[in-house]
């Protein structure tokens, strides 16, 4: 009788350890979002992408823009945009996802990275090197168009800019 209590008292306090806390891991998922300043670039980032969506439909729309029933439905369509793109409706789902893709003990040693002086020093300087990376790319790309003119126009036909 006694070794069935045993496993159970066993198994009771090693659970904790094993499977984690739920509490302990959200709370260092946060610690992370905030050491990598994702509500910043998330805020950011969807701040371009609904000032996109908004140029589309006003592109889609043209001269009806101006009709006052078609720009009350523009308003009501960029306020549905603006709320599902809102750091509170995409924070959950971003701690999901980090929740998901890391063990507690990968975000111990994550964190132990950002939070060092190199970690910070990496997110600090990495919207940098993102930028110079990226218009580096873009300037490659745009080198490339004399080229992709002659395949596209072999016989030196006139095209557009």
């Amino acid at each position: 009788m006694r070794m069935p209590f045993r496993c159970l008292c066993g198994i009771l306090i090693a659970a904790p350890m094993v499977l984690g806390n739920d509490a302990t891991k959200a709370a260092k998922i946060d610690q992370l979002m905030a050491a990598l300043n994702v509500e910043q670039q998330e805020t950011l980032a969807m701040a371009k992408t609904r000032r996109v969506i908004a140029a589309r439909i006003q592109a889609q729309l043209g001269a009806r823009a101006s009709n006052p029933d078609v720009a009350a439905k523009e308003k009501k369509v960029l306020a549905l945009v603006e709320q599902r793109t809102s750091w509170q409706h995409l924070k959950p789902i971003v701690q999901k996802s980090y929740a998901d893709a890391f063990s507690e003990h990968e975000l111990d040693a994550i964190l132990a990275f950002y939070l060092s002086p190199a970690g910070k020093e990496m997110v600090q300087k990495m919207p940098l090197v993102t930028r110079n990376v990226s218009q580096t790319v873009s300037a490659e790309i745009t080198g490339l168009k004399p080229q992709i003119d002659q395949l596209l126009y072999p016989g030196g036909q006139p095209h557009h800019n």
